[in-house]
């Protein structure tokens, strides 16, 4: 929609994520110039690690694993910030 692509150029800032990371926030990227617009946007881009693996999609992804496939999907150099939980628990 020609809309989200306004939104993305105009933003101040561009977050993603919190979500599942090949069921929510990897589609997002795949949408018409959704992608590209983010890549050469003006707006900081950060991006907001799920606080946890998922079984059957992130099985023992690191923090790094994450971000290394949203890279793969912007490029390096595009998110400016990564967000995520450095707690501990059982």
């Amino acid at each position: 929609m020609p809309e989200v692509l306004k939104a993305i150029d105009e933003a101040d800032a561009i977050i993603l994520g919190p979500g599942s990371l090949y069921t929510s926030v990897i589609p997002n990227l795949l949408v018409g110039n959704v992608a590209a617009h983010i890549k050469r946007a003006q707006a900081p881009v950060f991006y907001i690690n799920n606080v946890m693996t998922e079984h059957g999609e992130t099985d023992n992804y690191k923090a790094s694993d994450h971000l290394r496939t949203v890279m793969d999907y912007l490029g390096d150099g595009v998110v400016d910030y990564c967000v995520l939980n450095d707690n501990f628990a059982i």
